[in-house]
């Protein structure tokens, strides 16, 4: 995930770039991450990992930032 500064962009100011299509474009007014962007991510993680999963588990490692222990991040690999 790429997060940007601001609130509101324009679709045409990334796709007329060389960003590839599996980029997910995250905005929020400081540019850093929060929790509302962490799943976003969580999301896209899952969509693009699923498909190539061997075997019954995913490893996703992570640096302990305060987005990735929230409930709902948490609830959301236990419903999976």
């Amino acid at each position: 995930m790429v997060i940007v500064p601001g609130v509101i962009h324009q679709e045409s100011w990334y796709t007329t770039t060389r960003i590839p299509d599996n980029y997910v474009i995250g905005t929020s007014e400081s540019g850093y991450n929060n929790d509302e962007l962490t799943m976003k991510w969580l999301v896209h993680f899952e969509c693009f990992s699923s498909p190539r999963l061997r075997g019954e588990y995913r490893l996703l490692l992570h640096d302990g930032f305060a987005s990735y222990c929230t409930k709902q991040f948490l609830s959301f690999f236990d419903s999976q």
